[in-house]
């Protein structure tokens, strides 16, 4: 029953990417950057934590033959189940530079934010599209994803 059946269990793993600490909290999330970013210590002095990723793949093999019409016919038929991302891990790919959260730029507790949102019609909506802008899917690993296939040689 097991015959041509195959299991892989795939751990990836790394340690953080180096990024560039600010010294300033920005309006990132704005579509201009004000007041400009100014660099807190050396070139790629902070890193992100270390990412680990576990993908699942189990996958049988058989032959098939098509009926009488094609004799001598025969296809190899390999038919999968893939499963990245086996544990739904939400894992930081990217973060914002002055806070090194990647839900948070500072932007809306810095003095400099607080007086942007004073000037705006509604500071309760200004915050929550704020915070919308802030979520962006970049900034996190894709999640579970599962593919089902088949593939035929012949």
């Amino acid at each position: 029953m097991l015959k041509n059946t195959g299991l892989n269990l795939i751990m990836r793993g790394g340690s953080g990417d180096p990024y560039n600490p600010q010294a300033n909290f920005t309006s990132a999330a704005l579509y201009q950057n004000n007041p400009a970013p100014l660099q807190e210590g050396k070139i790629n002095s902070a890193s992100l934590l270390w990412r680990f990723r576990f993908h699942l793949r189990l996958d049988k093999s058989f032959t098939w033959k098509p009926g009488d019409d094609e004799k001598g016919k025969e296809y190899k038929v390999n038919a999968y189940l893939q499963i990245r991302n086996l544990f739904d891990a939400r894992t930081v790919a990217n973060v914002y530079r002055a806070t090194g959260n990647p839900d948070d730029d500072g932007y809306l507790n810095s003095a400099v934010g607080k007086a942007f949102i004073e000037s705006q019609n509604s500071e309760a909506s200004f915050r929550e599209y704020y915070a919308m802008k802030l979520m962006g899917p970049a900034n996190w690993e894709l999640p579970r994803r599962v593919q089902l296939g088949v593939r035929v040689n012949f």
